[in-house]
């Protein structure tokens, strides 16, 4: 058994395969053309018990163990990756290339090519590597993931990975059909509807021309969907630049948004961005010291700088001060402050450098601005040791007296990268250079754009909004609200613009002045304010109160700060916040630290996330009916029943012997199998009755295999071909595709081999999901062709849609040993988490056989016996044991094959005692019960009481769906497409009596969609087409 062990070490390391055992499992096939498909009805049909009609999904884990790295945890949720895996090798080896970690995408069933961006390491050890995603040779635009490698080997990989869908291809990837001139054009076109479009910026002082556009070509991949489009970055004037994504071969605006960092959404005039440029001004010398009080009547030191007697409010007294200037060249690394005089950056903006005779600041709104920008800049340079805002020394530069474009005073204040302009306030606000946390918000800005660039839109726009809110509150930090020093209580009544520890803030719903979203059921999923940036940052503020309210700020802002500038990417969403939070909080502390249960509550007391991720399978109660086992019967080859004694207690059931191995429904109704004629046949049983009977289910194909769904709703099936097709039909849609297997891996266009055939299969619990194994072949020019048997799990059916799923395809080891196959995989009866399967090791001339027990949720991997045979196992409907074949010899001479029952540990996955006979001359034992159970949670059919309608339909923007309730229920609204991805859910406490829920339907592609509404535990299903 030392060998062995090195087998397991070696299959949980996962060495590449270099040299695999051949035709291990199966006996030859014999190709025949191409099948067709054909499946007739079942002659003499059979109840499914109504409880298993509508069963929720099981994903199945890889076990974790990928090559050289040990899984430690691996998510994939819609488009946001998490992956924390160990390095088995690490003091061994010098660190790996971060590319060599992107094989870990295998574990959860991604492969994508990816071109490596940037690189750098940290103060704590880490080196950090973006990678981006790449499809049909372009950029992905969202699809970005960084790799993150300690010293000790640890590996984490964060980021947003696209899934294009199954029939998406790329004949429109050849080359664009509009041109980026004319995306240019049509993109300041439609931005007219929304902003003015100067045809000519004006020069502003302190600020240079600008590049007004530019364009690049991305992959746009909404609901899986691929489009080749111009990403467009175009500036119509100074209030602000917009992206804009525009289809590269129709022209069509797909998406647009301003970048515009204002203070309140609500109250916003098209503030927004301009260049990262330093202002142009003379040149000056002498740094000074003066004073002079603020907006607040507080006397403050005001670093100034002297030339020809006259005082500027240019401090190049910091840290980040590089020179001053000359005549042509501008001054770098100084805090900057610019009176507007009451003009308007787009209408002979007349700004001019704030000035005093003598050293005394008489202008508190100047005296503001110029401590604000101070405060900031000594924030970040003494908190994480940042240099200046855009973190390379860049100026800090304030404008007072802004005002909007009808030269009315401006109720805000924004940021614009490089730049803080300030309102003096009107109706909402008092002159909004007073509040210090105002300008850290703004200010802070430009440290999120110059770090996770977060896009200003929907999720990643609202996390760039809390972002800002959560430094504003930090640099102000004497409570947790922001704007109490220059709201008017006439409008807030409040006191506040925002409150983190209250964001509901005194208002009752969405349209209250100040109110937020407080939990993820809240948040505003409508198109205004670029998707609620400014609305559903109260979800992530909230998080963030909860935990720094524990753990201090003084912890928490550098949790935050790194999760920020080393995890996430311009596309995060959440739960990506979630897991970079987590992440970045085991950097400081270990993954055990105090501040990881804080921030797991947190996150889920505000409805982001679940702590450790997706939800852990669960047992089923055991089937509590009569309990027999099908066996074949070596002595005639044919079918047999057999009590649990391991006693025949019937003639044959048929007089076909089998090919393949029986499969039954979790009932004990229905049996089917392959005859050793090629034809697919079945057995039904009447247990009441004590009655069955066999008949043909089809013979217009040969087949070599078929088994049966759980709830007998669908049948998998394999040709007589040699081929890498399995096929799959389902009763109730009449359906029969079938599914090419494939071995997947995390390049595009590379493969480990190619898969030959497919042999043993077995549905999961819920009938959406087959395991099965497979002969793959890899070719080598220079020596001879290495075949080799493994398993993989393949994805058939989607229940929640009523359709047939994509076919993604996850393997149970991505990389084995040299000399090893695996195969012959079955799940156990109570567990959806547990198999058995077989391990065949080749090192030695005469090939090894080793039964195994596998955990998908834990990855933990143990050997049950070693056997002298193949042995087919199969679980009791107890778990406390497993039917096996085993060869018997006398005398070193072959005598027969007996079945054996093999005692189990409590985990299932260990021997728990002597194996001990079960029955001689038989073999293939299939151990079930007559009982009907709950395999997953009931579902059942919407009572038409319910009268459930939904329209328009076809539908636009918004549906309506109404519904007569009884009693005031939850009722859970949920948006699938047609591959089976849950694209929106909505949750509302509906009152009694005729109701009617409007729901904002995301930006999606035109086509079929299907939507499911729960309610009392009952679903309704609802096929919508959009336009």
């Amino acid at each position: 058994m030392n060998h062995l062990r090195y087998v397991l070490i070696c299959l949980l390391t996962g060495a590449w395969i270099a040299g695999m055992a051949q035709d291990k499992f199966h006996r030859p096939l014999y190709h025949t053309g191409q099948p067709t498909p054909a499946l007739q009805p079942i002659k003499k049909s059979w109840k499914t018990p109504d409880q298993m009609k509508a069963l929720p999904q099981f994903r199945p884990a890889t076990l974790f163990w990928q090559n050289d790295y040990q899984i430690l945890n691996a998510r994939y949720e819609n488009t946001s990756l998490f992956i924390e895996a160990k390095d088995q090798l690490s003091g061994k080896r010098n660190r790996p290339d971060a590319k060599d970690a992107l094989q870990l995408l295998l574990a959860v069933g991604l492969q994508a090519p990816f071109t490596e961006s940037t690189s750098e390491s940290d103060d704590l050890g880490w080196r950090h590597t973006r990678f981006q995603q790449n499809y049909a040779g372009y950029p992905v635009y969202g699809g970005e993931v960084i790799v993150h490698q300690s010293k000790q080997g640890l590996v984490r990989i964060l980021g947003q990975v696209m899934r294009p869908a199954p029939a998406a291809g790329t004949s429109n990837f050849l080359g664009p059909k509009w041109s980026a001139e004319a995306a240019i054009q049509q993109g300041f076109q439609d931005v007219a509807q929304y902003t003015e479009v100067l045809d000519q910026l004006p020069d502003i002082p302190g600020l240079p021309k600008v590049d007004r556009q530019s364009a690049t070509l991305v992959v746009w991949m909404k609901e899986g969907l691929p489009r080749l489009v111009w990403h467009l970055k175009i500036v119509p004037n100074w209030y602000g630049a917009w992206d804009y994504f525009i289809d590269a071969n129709s022209g069509d605006v797909l998406e647009s948004y301003t970048n515009r960092c204002t203070l309140n959404h609500e109250l916003n005039h098209n503030m927004a961005s301009v260049p990262d440029e330093s202002p142009e001004v003379d040149p000056l010398d002498g740094a000074t010291k003066g004073s002079g009080k603020d907006l607040a009547g507080v006397n403050r030191e005001v670093n100034g700088y002297q030339e020809n007697g006259t005082f500027y409010m240019v401090d190049a007294s910091r840290k980040m001060f590089t020179t001053i200037g000359t005549d042509t060249e501008q001054p770098e690394g100084v805090i900057w402050t610019f009176n507007a005089q009451n003009s308007n950056p787009n209408k002979n903006f007349n700004a001019v450098t704030v000035t005093s005779s003598n050293n005394t600041w008489n202008d508190p709104k100047a005296v503001s601005a110029h401590y604000n920008g101070s405060v900031a800049y000594e924030y970040f340079r003494q908190t994480f040791g940042r240099n200046s805002i855009n973190g390379l020394g860049g100026n800090i530069v304030s404008y007072i007296n802004v005002v909007d474009d009808d030269n009315s005073q401006m109720d805000n204040a924004f940021w614009n990268n490089t730049a803080m302009f300030y309102g003096n306030g009107k109706d909402a606000f008092k002159p909004l250079a007073q509040g210090l946390d105002v300008a850290g918000h703004e200010m802070s800005h430009g440290v999120i754009q110059n770090s996770a660039g977060l896009d200003y839109i929907n999720e990643s726009g609202a996390m760039n909004e809390s972002f800002a809110d959560i430094f504003g509150v930090l640099i102000d930090r004497d409570d947790w609200t922001i704007g109490e020093d220059v709201v008017l209580t006439s409008v807030f009544k409040s006191g506040a613009l925002r409150n983190m520890q209250d964001p509901h803030n005194g208002g009752n719903k969405l349209g209250d002045n100040g109110w937020q979203p407080a939990h993820y059921s809240e948040r505003y999923t409508g198109t205004q304010d670029n998707g609620g940036v400014h609305i559903n940052s109260g979800i992530t503020n909230f998080a963030f109160f909860k935990i720094a309210s524990k753990i201090g700020k003084e912890t928490a802002e550098q949790i935050y700060y790194r999760a920020l500038t080393k995890y996430l990417t311009r596309s995060s969403n959440f739960v990506d916040l979630r897991n970079a939070v987590l992440a970045s909080a085991a950097d400081f502390q270990g993954a055990n630290g105090s501040a990881i249960a804080i921030i797991n509550t947190a996150f889920d007391e505000v409805g982001i996330g679940s702590t450790g991720g997706s939800e852990k399978p669960t047992d089923v109660s055991e089937n509590t009916g009569e309990e027999y086992v099908v066996v074949v019967n070596n002595e005639d080859g044919n079918l047999y029943l057999a009590n649990t004694a391991g006693q025949i207690i019937s003639d044959a059931l048929s007089d076909n012997p089998p090919l393949s191995r029986p499969s039954m429904t979790d009932d004990g109704t229905v049996l089917i199998y392959v005859s050793q004629d090629n034809i697919m046949r079945y057995i039904s049983f009447d247990w009441q009755q004590g009655q069955y009977g066999s008949d043909v289910l089809d013979d217009q194909v040969p087949w070599r295999n078929a088994v049966i769904s759980k709830d007998g709703n669908r049948i998998a099936a394999l040709t007589k071909d040699e081929d890498n097709f399995i096929y799959v039909y389902d009763f109730n849609l009449q359906q029969f595709p079938g599914f090419e297997l494939t071995n997947p891996t995390y390049t595009e266009g590379v493969s480990t081999g190619d898969v030959l055939r497919a042999d043993a299969m077995e549905f999961d619990f819920t009938g959406e999901y087959l395991v099965y194994d497979c002969e793959s072949q890899l070719k080598n020019a220079n020596g001879v062709d290495v075949t080799y048997w493994d398993i993989g799990f393949l994805h058939v059916f989607d229940v929640a849609s009523n359709q047939f799923a994509e076919g993604s395809i996850q393997k149970l080891f991505a990389g084995l040993p040299s000399n090893t196959s695996v195969g012959n995989p079955t799940f156990s009866k109570n567990s959806p988490y547990i198999i058995a399967f077989e391990l065949i090791d080749e090192t030695n001339a005469e090939p090894t056989i080793y039964l195994l027990g596998g955990n998908l949720e834990t990855g933990q991997v143990d050997t049950i016996l070693q056997n002298n045979t193949l042995s087919y196992p199969n679980f009791s409907t107890a778990d406390d044991r497993l039917l096996v074949n085993t060869d018997v010899t006398e005398l070193f001479i072959f005598t027969r094959t007996d079945l054996y029952q093999v005692p189990l540990a409590s985990n299932k996955i260990s021997l728990g005692g002597n194996p001990s006979e079960f029955m001689q001359n038989a073999q293939w034992g299939y151990w079930f019960a007559t009982g009907s159970r709950v395999l997953t949670k009931i579902v059942r059919e919407l009572d038409p009481s319910y009268a459930l309608k939904a329209f328009p339909n076809p539908v636009t923007e918004q549906l309506l769906v109404s519904l007569e309730l009884e009693k005031s229920t939850e009722v859970s609204y949920q948006l699938y497409n047609l591959y089976g991805q849950q694209i929106a859910v909505w949750r509302e406490q509906e009152s009694p009596g005729k109701i009617q829920r409007s729901l904002q339907l995301p930006e999606l592609a035109s086509g079929t969609y299907v939507l499911r509404v729960l309610v009392n535990g009952q679903q309704g299903i609802v096929k919508l087409t959009k336009f």
